[in-house]
């Protein structure tokens, strides 16, 4: 099977998409530094599902 140019670049930009949705926390950069201050208020885990708050 032998994929045509624009539907291997069309794969090869979801599988980049993918790829940045998944480590989108850490190609944050606005995020804080947890490692210098972890007692800061955003460095704190919230465990809840999308859509739903505990």
């Amino acid at each position: 099977m032998r994929f045509k140019p624009k539907k291997r670049w069309l794969v090869l930009a979801v599988i980049v998409l993918l790829l940045a949705y998944c480590n989108r926390a850490s190609l944050n950069p606005f995020a804080p530094d947890c490692q210098t201050t972890p007692e800061a208020s955003a460095c704190k885990k919230t465990y809840s599902a999308p859509g739903f708050e505990l």
